[in-house]
């Protein structure tokens, strides 16, 4: 980002991608009684990872963990989370099975996910991040180490750059245990995991379409039949009653980092030939504009060949 020394024909260049997930937390306590919302903003650039469900969750996990709002030796009382409409990031299967995971694991006794309607979504989280933005429209930026800290200047906000590592694969842990939401996550807005909502060996999860009296409650089993784990029990309760330790025992085995596959090729040429001819001499050793490997330069070379021809 040049603002306004930004030279004219980089105004054609596609520019890296960096990618901010919000967490506000409404209870924030800044001490001395005083208690108000904060965000936790997730910084990272695309070479590091996607902005998909799988980021998500993980990025809502890491921040009830370290913010100690999850405790593995206490339940917690009643979680809300309120999302924006978006069903790539947010609206999908694999948010979804989180707020069952949330209860069944005992983080927490109840966990509401409310969706906001299209065209009434703005929240904290909007208000936080102008906060967020407060400088950064008004310098250059030309490194991570810059943008995390032009972006962390506000006491309402603390800024967290994510790693690889921090990213895990929830979809295929989540999918040995749960059931799709099938048909059932367009016209829904509030899902409710309660660990007292059973009937018989199966969890139910509650879905409305909002509160109004005239959208009834739909019911959703959780449990996915024939979940992972379940041969080893002769019988369908045991296998429930031991559920808990089942997953305990996958994580190490499904719940692995994800790998990031780095910025695309013809990014890395670009950041190299284009940007870091135009960029202070000093920030031509940072990882962003360094030479690519001479295969990759050449892969470059020969879709562009061939993009002429064609």
């Amino acid at each position: 980002m040049f603002n306004s020394e930004q030279p004219g024909n980089s105004y054609y260049y596609s520019p890296l991608g960096v990618f901010v997930c919000g967490v506000v937390n409404h209870g924030h306590d800044y001490g001395n009684g005083d208690v108000r919302k904060h965000m936790h903003a997730h910084v990272y650039h695309e070479g590091v990872g996607k902005k998909g469900a799988n980021n998500v969750v993980s990025l809502i996990m890491k921040t009830l963990i370290d913010n100690k709002i999850i405790r593995e030796d206490e339940i917690g009382g009643e979680l809300n989370i309120v999302f924006d409409n978006c069903s790539g990031q947010n609206k999908n299967n694999t948010v979804l099975k989180l707020a069952s995971y949330l209860t069944e694991m005992r983080y927490f006794k109840k966990v509401n996910f409310i969706f906001l309607v299209v065209g009434h979504t703005k929240n904290a989280a909007d208000r936080l991040f102008n906060a967020l933005k407060m400088e950064y429209h008004d310098k250059n930026i030309f490194t991570m180490g810059e943008m995390i800290n032009v972006l962390n200047k506000s006491n309402s906000v603390t800024v967290h750059p994510s790693a690889e590592s921090d990213f895990l694969t929830y979809d295929i842990f989540f999918g040995l245990f749960y059931s799709a939401y099938t048909k059932k996550v367009k016209q829904n807005h509030i899902f409710t995991a309660d660990s007292n909502n059973k009937v018989g060996n199966q969890i139910q999860v509650d879905l409305r379409q909002s509160d109004l009296p005239e959208h009834q409650v739909v019911k959703h089993n959780a449990i996915k039949r024939g979940f992972h784990g379940r041969k080893q029990y002769a019988t369908l309760p045991a296998a429930m009653a031991n559920r808990r330790a089942i997953m305990t025992a996958a994580k190490d085995e499904y719940l692995q980092p994800i790998i990031a596959t780095g910025i695309n090729p013809y990014k890395q040429v670009e950041m190299y030939t284009k940007y870091r001819p135009i960029v202070p001499h000093i920030h031509h050793c940072d990882d962003l504009y360094a030479r690519p490997d001479p295969a990759i330069i050449q892969t470059v070379c020969d879709e562009e060949k061939k993009r002429k021809h064609l």
